[in-house]
């Protein structure tokens, strides 16, 4: 039998085509794959530094140092272990040569009905600039939460500005002074910043503000909030931090949560400035895992690079102004940080929307494109999107019915959360690959695609209007992609060609880096509550590769739906094995006792249903009520169990005055607690019929508050009594009676014979309602 040579040669150059193309294919997804890794990679703090001979340097060690000294025990308000801190701080200012000073006040926090007051220490340091006109204010809190010990909330930052003061002792005078405000009560109410903002008399020439937060142990120091009118500030911070990591993006995701920080005192009064914080590792928040050991160095170092790049740079500007319009800004790589005004968003929405028009019609002519193929293309995002959505859905949804214990973390954030995420991610892979390796062959990759530009212009004049800061989200991806159909349609490059699969991947690039530290902050910001935010942006960005999912498709149809189904497996599997708590993953309990002095009645009671292996000995007969017995009115059910009687010191009230004149009852009265209790809620019966109430000589000036009732009474909460007590002025109208309930609670549980006390595989609950000894206290006048 007779081969041609002709008929050779056309296989062997078949083949060797194939193979080019094969080669080409498997290097478009290990570029991919890397785009990936990188974006992640980069997107992180900077290395710690060395200890530096040069003193005025910030040096991460020393900075530590400072940690361990402040994050020892949990260092609340009104505690011995929050004045010990305090001293720590004012020392350490003092031995730096810089005037310090404490600031003892009360403040209140009255806003839509909610009243809350505090005692409140602010611990102040005033670094004097060359000209002294305008300041740059440092800020962050010394407090913790009861029940934490605090080394990233917000000891780190404590130990950065403490660090930060004593190299800028060392560097030459800088034009602007800046001072340094270590604030009290930010976990009670925001009571320090808004002490200083309102009272202090170098809050006049504040010209710029930089506070300090944490929201977990570990990752780079986001610029997650930055004021209004900010495009003069962000052009300077553009210039002056070494590693920036900033989004106009992540405010507005910022604003969709229940949070508040210093930050939002000043904020809302005016001031320019910005707002920092890292956020991974959010089991440890408010936990007494927030710890020394757990802190990442690499976090710790980004908030000092902060802080002396800022301080430097603007403490030489002319600050006087420092309002204009505001920009669009977002980092790419890691800490390259791009902006450019807000105003150009609409120019730019027109100039893609012309582009996809240009390009849609250059597709129709080249035959390449199919309009109403392009329409189903919608409608299968759509369906892929769906699919993805709520899967992952129905799986946050479910995961806490199997795992209860994780409902006592926020946002349901366990420890293995991490598996979790990547199984969310498995799951947008597994969806999105599945519709689009069933159609991609009888629709068309490009008309697909298509369809999936077009709802993103759509989503782009949405943002427009209601997030207009947000549009970069948009912009930049859908100007590149149409960017490659258009080099594809006006040279009609086929779709196997190096040259199209090299610009797919170039273009591809940058969208991915772009994306992909929001698919991750998104996750953990809103953990197993909301995982659909993270997912929605990762299916877009799916989405936005599909030309890279076809290449795919043609090496193995189904190996991405495959391993991607594959992957949900494994990670639920590892999840689960990482499920349980222990000493290394303690287990946040709640347990109150409770007790009416009244009635002499006590309780053991838990806000929390799941009874975990401690808990349990004190509820084996429960019952479920509201606690009515401490809380009037109250509504919620809770676990109630009877409890031993324990002797508390009960408080005291001393009556000063108690006077009739023009209609009205004026009553002047100090409460003082006899348990050093650090926080207490006051209830006044409605039938006093307040008319003004004054708290330490403050008065409540929310008029809600005289009309909202909590259960029929007025309501405020107070923090940090202390020795001196709390003092009290009512104006009533003449004749009513006056029934006032204080409900004092104390950290810790007490001494009870026959129950365990707390194993180290138990940690208690974040919050002024978990760990405490509560006492009700009932008074007619």
């Amino acid at each position: 039998m007779k081969i041609s040579a002709k008929f050779v040669t056309f296989g062997f150059v078949k083949r060797f085509v194939m193979k080019k193309i094969l080669l080409f294919r498997l290097f478009l997804l290990a570029f991919i794959l890397l785009a990936f890794f990188l974006s992640l990679y980069t997107f992180r703090a900077p290395k710690p530094e060395p200890m530096n001979l040069v003193q005025e340097k910030f040096s991460v060690d020393r900075a530590f140092e400072h940690v361990k000294e402040i994050a020892q025990k949990p260092h609340s308000m009104a505690t011995d272990e929050h004045e010990r801190v305090r001293n720590y701080l004012v020392q350490q200012l003092t031995q730096l040569g810089i005037e310090t000073e404490v600031q003892s006040t009360t403040s209140m926090y009255d806003f839509r009905g909610g009243v809350s007051a505090g005692y409140v220490h602010n611990v102040i340091g005033f670094l004097k600039g060359r000209e002294g006109k305008k300041s740059i204010l440092v800020t962050a809190h010394y407090d913790s939460q009861p029940h934490t010990l605090g080394a990233a909330d917000d000891g780190a930052a404590v130990a950065a500005i403490l660090e930060s003061a004593r190299a800028l002792t060392e560097y030459p005078s800088l034009k602007n002074n800046v001072i340094f405000l270590f604030s009290d009560g930010e976990e009670a109410a925001l009571f320090g910043a808004k002490a200083f903002a309102e009272q202090h008399p170098l809050m006049k020439d504040v010209a710029l503000v930089l506070n300090l937060e944490s929201r977990g142990t570990k990752g780079p120091s986001y610029t997650y909030e930055v004021s209004n009118d900010n495009g003069w500030i962000m052009r300077e911070y553009a210039k002056s931090v070494r590693y920036p990591i900033a989004s106009s993006l992540a405010y507005e995701v910022y604003k969709l949560m229940p949070n508040n920080s210093d930050f939002t005192i000043y904020k809302n009064l005016g001031y320019s400035g910005f707002n920092t914080a890292f956020i991974e590792s959010f089991v440890d928040y408010h936990s007494m895992t927030d710890s020394p050991e757990n802190l990442s160095l690499r976090s710790l170092q980004h908030h000092g690079t902060y802080i002396m790049d800022i301080v430097k740079h603007f403490g030489e500007l002319d600050l006087s102004n420092t309002k204009a319009d505001d920009l669009v800004f977002f980092n790419w790589m890691g800490h390259f940080l791009i902006y450019y005004p807000q105003i150009l968003n609409m120019w730019m929405i027109l100039i893609i929307s012309l582009l996809f028009v240009f390009v849609v019609i250059l597709g129709v002519r080249n035959k390449e494109l199919v309009i109403w193929k392009a329409l189903v293309g919608i409608a299968v995002f759509l369906i892929s999107a769906a699919l993805a959505l709520g899967a992952t859905w129905l799986l946050q949804t479910v995961i806490p019915s199997f795992y209860p214990w994780y409902e006592n973390f926020d946002d349901a954030n366990f420890y293995n959360v991490g598996y979790y995420f990547m199984a969310f991610g498995a799951i947008c892979v597994f969806f999105v690959s599945l519709v689009y390796a069933i159609l991609y062959k009888k629709l068309g990759t490009l008309n697909l695609w298509t369809g999936v530009l077009f709802l993103n212009i759509v989503l782009a004049y949405f943002i427009q209007i209601y997030i207009p800061t947000a549009l970069f989200i948009s912009i930049v991806p859908l100007f590149l992609m149409l960017a490659v159909l258009l080099v594809k349609f006006l040279m009609k490059i086929k779709s196997d060609r190096f040259i199209y699969l090299f610009l797919i991947g170039l273009l591809s690039f940058p969208v991915i880096t772009l994306y992909m530290p929001f698919v991750k902050i998104l996750y953990i910001t809103f953990g197993l509550s909301l995982a659909v935010g993270g997912s929605l942006v990762f299916v877009l960005l799916l989405t936005y590769l599909l030309p890279v999912l076809e290449h795919v498709f043609k090496l193995k149809r189904w190996i991405l739906p495959t391993i991607a189904f594959l992957a949900i497996g494994v990670f639920l599997f590892i999840a689960h094995t990482h499920s349980d708590y222990n000493e290394d993953q303690p287990y946040m309990s709640d347990l109150l006792y409770c007790q009416n002095a009244q009635t002499n009645k006590s309780m053991w009671v838990s806000n929390s249903l799941y009874l975990d292996r401690w808990k349990k000995q004190y509820f084996s007969e429960a019952s479920l009520e509201p606690l009515t017995e401490i809380f009037p009115g109250s509504m919620r059910t809770r676990l109630k169990s009877e409890a031993p009687y324990v002797e508390i010191p009960k408080p005291e009230i001393t009556i000063y005055s108690d006077s009739t004149d023009n209609g009205y009852r004026y009553v002047h009265l100090n409460v003082c607690s006899n348990q050093n209790a650090e926080n207490a809620q006051f209830l006044i019966h409605q039938k006093a019929a307040i008319e003004t109430l004054k708290i330490n000589d403050y008065l409540v000036s929310d008029s809600l508050f005289y009309h909202k009732f909590y259960g029929g009474y007025y309501y405020f909460n107070f923090y940090g009594i202390y020795s001196q007590g709390i003092d009290l002025k009512l104006k009533c109208k003449a004749g009513s009676d006056i029934e006032l309930i204080m409900v004092e609670k104390k950290i810790g549980l007490p001494s009870v014979e026959g129950f365990e006390k707390m194993p180290a595989y138990i940690v208690p609950r974040q919050g002024y309602f978990s760990n405490m000894t509560v006492l009700r206290t009932d008074w007619k006048f």
